[in-house]
C-alpha cells in the first residue's frame, strides 16, 4: 500500500495468571477502540492484578491535517513517544511516585475549558503550568538534568494534546498519559539498583 499503509494496534498488559480468554477478549477491544480512534491510532490498556484498567488510546502520529505531509513525524513528540519518554522519567526511583496522584487530584478540579472567559491560551497555559509546578515540587530527588528533562516531557505532552485532542477532553487524555506512564514505570523502579 506505500504511503496510503495505516496502522492500528491494541495491546494489553495484564499479570501472568489473568485467564487468556479475558486477556484476549479485552485485546480485541483494545484494537476495535484504536480503530474508532482514527487512522493510524494505538490503544494501550493495562488490567490491574486488583480489577480495573488504566490506558492510552490515541493516534500515533496528529492527523494529516494538523502537520506539514512533507514533514517527517518527530518521533519522541509522537503519542507513543512520549508515553515512553514518560514512563522512562517516572522510573527514577528518587521520583516521588505520588507526583501523578496529586496531579489527578488536581486535574480532576479544574474547570472546563468552556468556564473561562477566553478560551485557548489562557487555559491551555494555566493546564500547562500548573502541571510543571507540581512535577517540579515532586522531582527535588531528581538530579537537575532529569528534572528538566521531565518539565519538558509534559510541556510536550500538554502541546500534543493541545494539537490532537483540544476540542475532546484534553484533561482526560493528559491524565490517561501519566496514570498509564506511572504505572508502566513501576516495574522498572521495583528492579533498580540500590545506590550504595
Amino acid at each position: 500500500m506505500g504511503e496510503k499503509a495505516t496502522a492500528s494496534i491494541g495491546a494489553i498488559v495484564a499479570h501472568h495468571q489473568a485467564p487468556l480468554q479475558m486477556v484476549l477478549r479485552e485485546l480485541r477491544e483494545a484494537e476495535k477502540e484504536a480503530k474508532s480512534a482514527g487512522r493510524n491510532a494505538f490503544c494501550v490498556r493495562i488490567l490491574k492484578r486488583a480489577g480495573g484498567e488504566v490506558g492510552v488510546t490515541a493516534q500515533w502520529w496528529p492527523s494529516d491535517d494538523d502537520q506539514n505531509k512533507n514533514a517527517a513525524p518527530d518521533l519522541p513528540t509522537s503519542s507513543m513517544g512520549l508515553l515512553i519518554r514518560l514512563t522512562q522519567l517516572l522510573a527514577d526511583p528518587t521520583f516521588s511516585r505520588r507526583a501523578v496522584y496529586l496531579a489527578q487530584l488536581w486535574l480532576n478540579q479544574l474547570p472546563e475549558e468552556q468556564q473561562f472567559p477566553v478560551k485557548g491560551e489562557i487555559y491551555w497555559s494555566m493546564l500547562s503550568q500548573t502541571l510543571t509546578h507540581q512535577f517540579k515540587q515532586q522531582g527535588q530527588g531528581l538530579k537537575a538534568e532529569a528534572r528538566e528533562q521531565l518539565i519538558q516531557v509534559v510541556e510536550d505532552l500538554i502541546a500534543h494534546v493541545r494539537l490532537a485532542h483540544g476540542r475532546d477532553n484534553p484533561v482526560k487524555h493528559v491524565e490517561d498519559f501519566l496514570v498509564t506512564a506511572e504505572f508502566l514505570a513501576r516495574e522498572s523502579r521495583a528492579f533498580a539498583p540500590e545506590e550504595s
